[in-house]
């Protein structure tokens, strides 16, 4: 499932609230004692991600699919992005998987069964894991989405997430997961950069692009901060390939600096302050580069209100199911 962002947290019972984690979404497959790993865009990176692979097929399970995130966390407990890149590759035991949800178990598909009950499942398939392990339950509060979305701005943190309690799981982008950012941030497509001025070495900005609904490629600002000297040499390295003669955008933006035109496929996570009337990005800031994201997915992201009021009560489990969930199967175990 994929959150839809809106533009304040949803009022309501109804509803439960997770941390937004600044990591990768990944998906983990456990089959036959063997876990293979997947990103956002459904490339295998099970090498990448080694050691959560390893735990995962030490798991009380003869098959599951775990969807979390990845993340590299600092001495105060908060996922940072950039450490995660940095980890990638050169340290990935430091990099944990919060697992926020279980669709398949033990040849059970959970896909149909409300959120708690899954999470349920989940919390129970790592209740013996330990502050060892990269494997991490994602934790959430039941209710008031407000209250946590207030306390995770003042603690620095990204925003949250807020999920229909009783939904089944959507492989879509759905409104029954909403995301609250405490700062506008997104991704974007990389369609050139310019040559940078003063005393500035590499690259000046980031021509910055995504598409419409139509599939059109836009231009929607540029993004000439954020970047640390080896960032830049990472992304030189990354876009100088991709060059071309021809503008990628529908339109190209004016600028009198020198430009070097990219094929639209490397995405980037910017931070910025809003969006002019003409469809521009304030104050764009560069986050990282997203491995994880497919460019041609890449739209730009308008927060829209959050649904009425839900209080709806969750369903008790009901009499005779396993572990809460109704199988068809009941003699089949869901854990060995």
């Amino acid at each position: 499932a994929l959150c839809t962002l809106v533009t304040a947290p949803p009022a309501g019972d109804g509803w439960v609230g997770e941390v937004k984690y600044d990591g990768y979404r990944l998906q983990v497959a456990l089959d036959a004692g063997r876990a293979r790993v997947f990103s956002r865009s459904g490339e295998d990176v099970t090498e990448r991600f080694a050691p959560i692979a390893r735990a995962v097929e030490d798991l009380p399970a003869e098959d599951a699919l775990l969807d979390g995130e990845a993340v590299v966390f600092d001495a105060r407990g908060v996922s940072e992005f950039s450490a995660l890149q940095q980890a990638i590759g050169t340290h990935p035991e430091r990099i944990s998987l919060v697992a926020f949800d279980l669709l398949h178990l033990n040849g059970h598909d959970l896909r149909a069964l409300p959120t708690l009950t899954r999470k349920g499942l989940l919390q129970h398939l790592l209740a013996e894991e330990d502050a060892a392990s990269p494997l991490r339950f994602a934790e959430h509060v039941a209710g008031d989405a407000g209250a946590l979305f207030e306390v995770a701005c003042a603690q620095g943190l990204e925003g949250i997430v807020a999920k229909r309690a009783d939904a089944p799981y959507t492989s879509a982008r759905t409104r029954s997961w909403l995301k609250v950012k405490c700062r506008p941030r997104s991704e974007f497509v990389v369609g050139g950069w310019t040559e940078p001025r003063g005393g500035r070495s590499g690259l000046g900005a980031l021509l910055l692009g995504a598409y419409d609904d139509h599939g059109v490629f836009v231009s929607v600002g540029r993004a000439g901060t954020g970047f640390s000297a080896h960032e830049t040499a990472q992304l030189l390295e990354r876009l100088t390939p991709l060059e071309q003669s021809a503008t990628p955008f529908s339109a190209a933006p004016r600028t009198d600096a020198t430009v070097h035109w990219a094929r639209p496929e490397l995405v980037v996570e910017v931070a910025y302050a809003d969006w002019t009337t003409e469809g521009v990005l304030r104050q764009p800031s560069f986050l990282g580069i997203r491995e994880d994201v497919d460019p041609a997915t890449v739209r730009r992201e308008v927060a829209t209100p959050p649904p009425e009021t839900s209080s709806q009560p969750v369903d008790p489990p009901e009499e005779g199911a396993v572990a809460g969930v109704r199988i068809s199967n009941p003699n089949k175990r869901l854990f060995p």
